[in-house]
């Protein structure tokens, strides 16, 4: 099992700038590099930069039938946030605090864990 923070599989959790820049050639949308680099070039996996598949994708496909369309947060409406809330309300209070210095905009620097306890539940 391979993670975002394994340095040697983290390019395939995204697009690539040439990859972005091709898929925009291709579709006849170069014009667009910009905005789409300033919406969905926000993730760095391992030593990568990289878009968000889904997002790119999505933005395109939009623009294949409207191409003065506004890129969107194709993201916001693919799950449910009751997950979020559940793990929002039996958070801690350090939890909380950097919950909300994430909305305000501010960062959270942590580590991360790439292996975890998986708990099983036998009825």
């Amino acid at each position: 099992v391979q993670s975002i923070s394994d340095v040697g599989f983290s390019e395939w959790f995204g697009f690539s700038d040439i990859e972005v820049t091709r898929l925009l050639e291709d579709y006849g949308f170069v014009d667009k590099h910009d905005v789409v680099k300033e919406w969905y070039d926000g993730y760095k996996f391992g030593k990568n930069n990289v878009y968000c598949p889904w997002d790119v994708i999505n933005y395109v496909q939009t623009l294949k039938s409207d191409d003065s369309a506004i890129p969107e947060l194709y993201w916001s409406n693919t799950s449910s946030n009751g997950l979020l809330y559940d793990m929002i309300a039996g958070a801690d209070d350090q939890t909380k605090h950097e919950i909300e210095l994430l909305l305000s905009g501010n960062g959270v620097r942590k580590e991360i864990y790439s292996e975890f306890k998986e708990e099983k539940i036998i009825p």
